[in-house]
C-alpha cells in the first residue's frame, strides 16, 4: 500500500490475472473474486508477498485456503486479528549490520577507508534500515560525497530528516504514512513524544502530557507501539527496570517537527512533560506490547 491503500478487490484482480485469469473473466464481486483465486492456487505451492498491509480486513480475502501455499505480510503496525500467524519483528540493524549495507551499497573499498565515520553514520541514523538504506545510497550516488561530510550533515538534529532522502527513498514520508494512519487522539499523543529531550517516556508522563487518566495514558502508548512509532524498554533511561516505552532518536525528531516550534513555547503541558515526574511500573501490560511483531 502506499498514502492511498490498495483496495481487495484491486489486489484480487491482480493476483488472479497473475495466475492466468483473464481481465474479462474476472469477477465483478470480491468475495467471488476471493473465491476463484482460492481455486486457482488449490494444491498448487505459491508464495505470494503482501507488502505493507494497512489493516486485517485488506489482507483477509488475499488469504489462500489451501496447506501448499504461503503468504508474508509486512506491516507498519501489528495486526493482532490474523489468526494462525507466525509474527516475526524487524528490529533495528546492529551497528555492524549497518556498517555491512552501507559497504555493499556504497563500496567496500571506500568505506572501509573511513570506517570509524561509517559506524557514525549508522548510528547518526539509529541503526534503522531504511535510513540506513539512504545514506548509503546518497553516497553511492554522489562519488564527491565523503563520509565525513555526510557525517557532519547529519550531526545536527534540526535538519537531519532532509538530509535522508534518496529518489523516493525518505525516511520522513516513511514515518508520515504511520502517523497518518493513526485516529486523532493517538496523534496528538505522538507529538507529546517529541517535547522531552530523553529518550524514554513513561505512562505518568504522557497522562501529564495529556491531561488524561493513567489508563487512557497506557493505552495510547500501547497504540503507538502497535504502530510501530514506539518501542517498550524493560529498562529506562536511568537504569531501573520498569514499563519504560522508548522513542527512536528520528521518530522523535519527527514529532517534534509536528508538534511545532509554538507549541513547545506556550503549551503548560510541555513544560510540565519536561518537569522530572515520579515514574510508575508499567507491569505486565507495557511489557506485553514489547513482544509485538512489526
Amino acid at each position: 500500500t502506499g498514502a492511498i491503500p490498495v483496495r481487495p478487490a484491486q489486489a484480487l484482480a491482480s493476483l488472479l490475472v497473475a495466475v492466468g485469469v483473464p481481465d474479462h473473466r474476472v469477477p465483478d464481486r470480491t468475495e467471488d473474486r476471493a473465491a476463484l483465486l482460492r481455486g486457482r492456487l488449490a494444491g498448487r505451492r505459491v508464495m505470494i508477498v503482501l507488502d505493507d498491509a494497512a489493516e486485517e480486513a485488506q489482507v483477509r480475502p488475499l488469504l489462500p485456503g489451501g496447506p501448499t501455499c504461503a503468504v508474508i505480510i509486512t506491516a507498519r503496525r501489528t495486526l493482532a486479528g490474523l489468526e494462525s500467524v507466525d509474527r516475526l519483528r524487524v528490529d533495528v540493524f546492529t551497528a555492524q549490520e549497518a556498517v555491512d549495507l552501507i559497504r555493499m551499497v556504497a563500496g567496500g573499498r571506500r568505506v572501509d577507508a573511513e570506517i570509524d565515520t561509517a559506524h557514525e553514520i549508522a548510528r547518526l541514523c539509529g541503526h534503522l534500515p531504511l535510513a540506513v538504506r539512504v545514506a548509503a545510497a546518497r553516497l553511492a550516488t554522489r562519488a564527491d560525497l565523503s563520509l565525513a561530510r555526510l557525517a557532519d550533515r547529519l550531526s545536527g538534529e534540526r535538519g537531519r530528516l532532509d538530509e535522508l532522502v534518496a529518489g523516493d527513498l525518505d525516511v520522513r514520508a516513511s514515518l508520515a504514512r504511520g502517523y497518518r494512519a493513526l485516529p486523532a487522539r493517538q496523534r496528538e499523543a505522538f507529538r507529546a513524544l517529541g517535547l522531552p529531550p530523553a529518550p524514554d517516556v513513561d505512562a505518568s508522563r504522557c497522562a501529564v502530557a495529556m491531561d488524561t487518566s493513567m489508563t487512557e495514558a497506557e493505552d495510547l502508548l500501547d497504540a503507538l507501539v502497535d504502530a510501530n512509532l514506539l518501542d517498550v524498554s524493560p529498562v529506562d533511561h536511568a537504569g531501573a527496570e520498569q514499563g519504560c516505552y522508548r522513542i527512536a532518536d528520528l521518530t522523535r525528531m519527527f514529532a517534534r517537527e509536528l508538534a511545532g516550534e509554538a507549541e513547545l513555547a506556550s503549551a503548560p503541558r510541555v513544560r510540565r512533560l519536561s518537569c522530572g515526574l515520579v515514574t510508575v511500573r508499567g507491569g505486565g501490560h507495557a511489557r506485553q506490547a514489547a513482544a509485538r511483531p512489526a
